[in-house]
């Protein structure tokens, strides 16, 4: 017996320094995987926050349409006004002069379209940030409106009226118009700098 622990090796001693490692959980085929955790600024809530990055991502590419829209609109009838200007042909009264008609009616229909969707886009995504600051307990002043109300109005009156006053009534729908979209413009980047400054503060 005492030959036989003689001849024996030594044991390692072990010295544990920490708890001891918990099991590795096994995933199922329908186990949720959690993401990653971060702390959210007031009320806001992540559907919220998820619902303004999804719209943020979903930005239409309108590039292809709007240089398809400036290629019908201006460059086919202008290059067909050079070509029956060097060939002393009459453009109203040709059949080059419907296709120029019907190239600039495509693309202002095009460019129509592409600005109503690039609207929606905006408006939608100035909401979902709108909610976002409401949620987070953060100050927000929106433009007024007032410019966009009388561009409508003049524009209204450009279509009523007509006679001389109608270019007034156009030239006002268009200033009054650009103005308040570029009041607009300024207001969605504020919005979107104020969310980034929430999240990432």
């Amino acid at each position: 017996m005492g030959d036989d622990a003689a001849t024996q090796p030594p044991q390692p001693i072990v010295i544990q320094t920490g708890s001891a490692p918990e099991p590795a959980t096994r995933l199922g085929a329908n186990t949720p995987i959690p993401g990653t955790s971060m702390k959210l600024p007031g009320n806001l809530s992540p559907q919220t926050l998820e619902a303004y990055q999804i719209i943020m991502l979903r930005k239409p590419n309108n590039l292809g349409l709007t240089l398809l829209a400036v290629g019908l609109a201006l460059v086919v009838p202008i290059g067909m006004l050079m070509i029956t200007l060097t060939t002393d042909t009459d453009l109203l009264f040709s059949d080059a002069g419907a296709f120029c008609g019907i190239s600039l009616l495509l693309g202002l229909a095009i460019g129509l379209f592409v600005a109503v969707r690039s609207a929606m886009w905006a408006n939608t995504c100035k909401e979902a940030g709108q909610r976002v600051l409401k949620e987070a307990g953060a100050p927000d002043t929106p433009p007024e409106a007032w410019p966009g109300i009388v561009a409508a109005a003049c524009f209204l009156l450009a279509i009523i009226i007509g006679g001389d006053l109608e270019g007034l009534a156009v030239l006002g729908a268009i200033g009054f118009g650009s103005y308040y979209g570029w009041k607009q413009s300024l207001y969605r980047k504020e919005l979107d700098r104020k969310i980034w400054y929430l999240l990432n503060r």
